[in-house]
C-alpha cells in the first residue's frame, strides 16, 4: 500500500490509543466506524459489543491518564489486504493488564476506521 495509506492507519491507531489513554468516547467516536463490531475473546468473559454499549463503557470507566499511568503501547503490525482495507496489531498496556488489540480498519468516505476490535487480555504481575 501506499505511504500515504500507512501513515493515515498509524495516525488512526495513535488517536486510537489516546480515546483510550484518556477514556474519552468523543475522541473514540473519531476512528470507529459506526457499525463497528467489538469482541473480548479473554478466557472467560467472551463478550461483544456494537458501538453504543461500548463508548457508554468508556464513559464510566476511570481513565489510565487520572490513574497516574504512562501512555504505552506498540503498533506491533500493518498488513494491508488491498487499498481498502488492514489488519493492526496493537499492544497496550493500561489498568493493569497487557492487552493484545486485532483491529480490522476499512477506508471510508470519512477516511479509515476501525470496523472490529478483537482483543484479549493478561493481568500484569503484582
Amino acid at each position: 500500500m501506499s505511504a500515504q495509506d500507512r501513515q493515515a492507519v498509524t495516525q488512526l491507531i495513535e488517536t486510537y490509543v489516546e480515546g483510550l489513554y484518556f477514556a474519552d468516547s468523543l475522541i473514540l467516536t473519531s476512528v470507529f466506524h459506526e457499525d463497528l463490531l467489538y469482541v473480548n475473546a479473554s478466557q472467560g468473559a467472551f463478550v461483544a459489543h456494537k458501538l453504543e454499549p461500548y463508548l457508554a463503557e468508556i464513559d464510566q470507566r476511570t481513565s489510565p491518564f487520572e490513574r497516574g499511568e504512562k501512555r504505552q503501547f506498540k503498533i506491533e503490525k500493518i498488513e494491508f489486504a488491498n487499498d481498502r482495507m488492514a489488519i493492526v496489531w496493537v499492544s497496550i498496556r493500561m489498568m493493569g493488564r497487557n492487552y493484545q488489540d486485532l483491529l480490522t480498519v476499512i477506508a471510508t468516505d470519512r477516511g479509515w476506521r476501525i470496523i472490529s476490535k478483537v482483543f484479549t487480555y493478561a493481568e500484569l504481575e503484582k
